[in-house]
């Protein structure tokens, strides 16, 4: 008979017992990651450019700490999603874009959606207001001297008053370089 040898038995035992030590080891390397994070946008995003489901990319602005240790360290790049996009076509007061965080480095995150909104076109209510009162001016004394001048005046400037409030839209601007702060919420860990 051959000797019956125990040896890559033993082995393969030792090896099995080594791997409960190495899963919490590795258990105990996750670190929650929750609370606000700083971030840098990296390309422009803008209403007129981006979708609902486009992604966009930044990267880490600030050192996250936790207990005093950097879990996240500045630069790490990170992943969003557009959530929201209502564009001055979409019949709302003001164009707007919301966007999430998905990713800080290669760990999903869940974060509160940050908003942006388009507004008014800065001079342009003003200009309208007087070019407006302009022309009534110029037309009221063309039709009934100084008297009419004034009466053309003003209902020139509520008539441009009016048209500046017929919502003309501007888009959602969200600037490359802009600096924002997510709240990621509890469950999120780092490895």
């Amino acid at each position: 008979m051959f000797p019956l040898s125990l040896a890559p038995y033993d082995q393969v035992m030792n090896s099995l017992l080594l791997v409960p030590f190495f899963l919490c080891v590795a258990a105990a390397a996750a670190v929650p990651l929750a609370g606000d994070i700083s971030i840098r946008t990296t390309n422009q995003l803008t209403t007129a450019n981006v979708k609902p489901g486009d992604s966009w990319v930044g990267h880490v602005a600030q050192d996250m700490t936790r207990d005093g240790e950097v879990v996240v360290k500045r630069g790490t790049p990170v992943t969003g999603i557009v959530v929201d996009v209502s564009t001055p076509k979409d019949k709302t007061p003001r164009a707007s874009l919301s966007i999430k965080l998905l990713a800080v480095g290669a760990d999903t995150v869940d974060t509160n959606a940050h908003r942006a909104e388009g507004g008014l076109a800065g001079s342009r209510p003003v200009a309208k207001v007087t070019g407006w009162g302009a022309t009534g001016a110029f037309f009221g004394t063309l039709l009934g001297g100084g008297k009419g001048a004034l009466i053309g005046a003003g209902a020139g400037a509520g008539l441009g008053g009016l048209r500046s409030l017929s919502r003309e839209k501007v888009d959602a601007v969200i600037p490359a370089e802009t600096l924002l702060t997510f709240r990621i919420k509890d469950g999120a860990t780092i490895q």
